[in-house]
């Protein structure tokens, strides 16, 4: 078995690992070649790709994500050793915390090494927000306001996520309160469409106008009861409890009251 970098050339062969009930993960993975925060890895054993990964680093954490097996090569320790591999090349980079989204399938392996679990993850879905948001507050983003988002998605996340953040402001949307300050901001072009929020009144009206697109999703950990309240009062339904945020190593001082959606499982 060899752990490697991964390559353009790999792509075909990641493709066949393709899990059934999952989102189309070659858009990530394209995602991850190009983007220097992320380093993705691929498990070789007599010439096959049989497990593929991914490590994001947003100092001082770093998130693996996108852990895939493959079917027939399973029970065999793989995910095991490709883990171990993925937390000591994350230590390398002077990390002070891994953190990573578990499934309920993968949250025993990941407790065997030492991750702790923090919150539940609760997904919620229906076609269409049934009220609109506020327009006066809601207005785009511009240039003059990338250090006030970045401070808040540091202040929630406890991460410095500027890198993967800076490609999507000029498509971000922030909410103002009376006397101009950012108090949150939705980014529909990043994955799920995260909404971070310093306030329940700019998280809420966020999420209106995120979801008037239909069929859009929002993961919010369960710490953000104001966010739950008002996803249920709208009518929407918990698709699913699936995932649970661990960490190993040190606590990160993060703010779940103030993540209205998450970006995706594999950033956090």
């Amino acid at each position: 078995m060899r752990i490697r970098a991964t390559l353009a050339s790999d792509l075909a062969q990641i493709a066949k690992l393709q899990p059934e009930h999952w989102s189309d993960i070659m858009p990530f993975f394209h995602y991850y070649l190009e983007e220097p925060s992320c380093h993705p890895f691929v498990v070789e054993h007599e010439d096959r790709i049989v497990a593929v990964g991914n490590v994001l680093i947003s100092e001082p954490v770093a998130w693996i994500g996108h852990i895939i097996v493959s079917t027939n090569d399973r029970g065999q320790g793989i995910g095991k050793q490709f883990m171990s591999f993925l937390m000591k090349f994350s230590q390398d980079q002077s990390v002070k915390s891994i953190a990573l989204l578990a499934s309920q399938e993968g949250r025993p392996l990941y407790e065997k090494l030492g991750f702790q679990a923090i919150t539940p993850y609760v997904t919620y879905s229906r076609e269409a927000m049934p009220t609109e948001p506020d327009m006066n507050a809601i207005v785009p983003a511009s240039t003059v306001d990338v250090d006030q988002i970045y401070q808040i998605d540091a202040d929630a996340t406890g991460e410095d996520r500027h890198r993967i953040l800076q490609s999507h402001v000029r498509h971000m949307q922030v909410y103002k309160d009376r006397q101009g300050a950012i108090q949150g901001f939705y980014a529909p072009t990043f994955n799920d469409g995260p909404v971070i929020a310093r306030t329940e009144e700019a998280g809420t009206q966020l999420l209106c106008l995120k979801h008037q697109e239909a069929g859009r999703r929002t993961v919010v950990p369960m710490d953000n009861q104001a966010a739950h309240r008002f996803m249920q009062e709208k009518g929407y339904e918990v698709t699913g409890y699936a995932l649970t945020r661990m960490v190993w190593g040190e606590s990160i001082n993060w703010q779940p009251t103030c993540i209205y959606g998450q970006i995706h499982g594999s950033f956090g």
